[in-house]
C-alpha cells in the first residue's frame, strides 16, 4: 500500500475556516511544506500552539523559513517559536505564536518551511519513504481541508506524473509506530478525476485526527 498522511491538532478555541497545505520531498533529501490557515478565535488568547506531523524520517534540518500572521488583512508583528520533535517515528513540527490574539478577529497564518535530510546519505530518506509508502511517496501533492459549520471536510490530492486509478480515504484519531491507523473513524473508497483524488465527509471529526490515503494504485 502506498500511504500519505497529514496529521493536525487544532485547538477547539478556534473556528477554522480553511487550511491549505502543500508538501514536497525529493530524492536528494531536500523538502518543503507550506500552510495557509484562516481562522477566528472564540476567546482572547496570549499564545497557542499549532501541531503538524511530517513524514516519518530519521532526521531533518530546517534551512529556510518564512512565517507571517495577518489580523483583519493587516500584517501583525508576532514572534514564532518553532520546534521539531520525534514521536513514534514521525517528526512533529510545532509552531508557537508568541503574541496576543483577539476574539472575533479574522486571522491568516501563512508559513513556508524548507528543510533537508541531515543524514550522511541524502538518498536514504527517499529509499525509506519508498519502502514505507510506495512509489507515490515522492509525488507532489496538495491538500485543502475546509471546516464548515456542518463539519464538512473536503480533500483534494493531485499527483504529478502519476495516474491514480483508485484510492481509499481513512480518518483515524490514533496511529501506531508504523503509521497504520488503530482506531478508524471513517473509511471509504473515493473517486478520482484527472489524476485527482477527491472526497467530502459530513460528520463530526475529533480535534486530533489523521487524514490518511491508502491503496493508491497506478493506472499502469
Amino acid at each position: 500500500e502506498g500511504l500519505k498522511q497529514l496529521g493536525y491538532n487544532l485547538n477547539s478555541k478556534y473556528l477554522v475556516h480553511s487550511i491549505e497545505n502543500y508538501s514536497y520531498i525529493s530524492s536528494n533529501g531536500l523538502g518543503e511544506f507550506k500552510y495557509a490557515i484562516n481562522f477566528t478565535l472564540k476567546e482572547d488568547l496570549k499564545k497557542d500552539l499549532f501541531i503538524f506531523s511530517l513524514f516519518p524520517v530519521e532526521k531533518i534540518q530546517i534551512i529556510e523559513r518564512n512565517i507571517k500572521l495577518f489580523e483583519n488583512n493587516m500584517e501583525k508583528l508576532c514572534n514564532f517559536n518553532i520546534n521539531l520533535s520525534n514521536l513514534e517515528m514521525i517528526y512533529i513540527f510545532s509552531l508557537k505564536l508568541e503574541c496576543d490574539l483577539v476574539k472575533n478577529r479574522n486571522y491568516l497564518l501563512v508559513f513556508n518551511i524548507k528543510y533537508k535530510n541531515s543524514l550522511d546519505n541524502p538518498d536514504k530518506m527517499y529509499k525509506v519513504l519508498k519502502r514505507i509508502y510506495g512509489e507515490t511517496s515522492i509525488a507532489n501533492f496538495f491538500i485543502s481541508t475546509r471546516n464548515f459549520p456542518v463539519m464538512r471536510y473536503s480533500v483534494w490530492l493531485k499527483y504529478e506524473g502519476l495516474g491514480i486509478s483508485k484510492s481509499e480515504l481513512v480518518i483515524t484519531d490514533k496511529i501506531n509506530q508504523y503509521g497504520k491507523p488503530e482506531n478508524i473513524i471513517y473509511k471509504n473508497d473515493i473517486k478520482t478525476f484527472n489524476d485527482e483524488v477527491r472526497a467530502t465527509i459530513d460528520f463530526p471529526i475529533p480535534d486530533t485526527a489523521y487524514v490518511i490515503l491508502t491503496k493508491l494504485c497506478s493506472k499502469k
